[in-house]
């Protein structure tokens, strides 16, 4: 699976936010892709680019699911790569 889809696997919720944890860690890939992106307020206002703040944040606990999954689906639609978006993560 490359990058963009193991990012969309975990936006849909079929990909655990433990294996997108591992994922975070142990794939170059990820880190590259997101380490490109440096233009998603507000997340990457405090820190450098979007892998910066993900690897940052607690993505196990649910405030951090929410905001990982905001921001890589802010990620996503800046580059109009289309995605699901698992309902009960979306914030209203």
């Amino acid at each position: 699976m490359n990058s963009i889809d193991i990012i969309k696997s975990y936006l849909a919720s079929s990909l655990s936010p433990q294996d997108f944890q591992k994922e975070l860690y142990y794939n170059k890939d990820i880190e590259d892709l997101l380490s490109e992106e440096n233009q998603i307020p507000p997340y990457t206002s405090r820190y450098k680019n979007a892998f910066l703040y993900l690897i940052e944040i607690d993505i196990l606990l649910p405030s951090g699911e929410l905001d990982s999954k905001d921001l890589l689906s802010k990620f996503l639609a800046k580059r109009n790569i289309n995605f699901s978006l698992n309902n009960e993560h979306k914030k209203v």
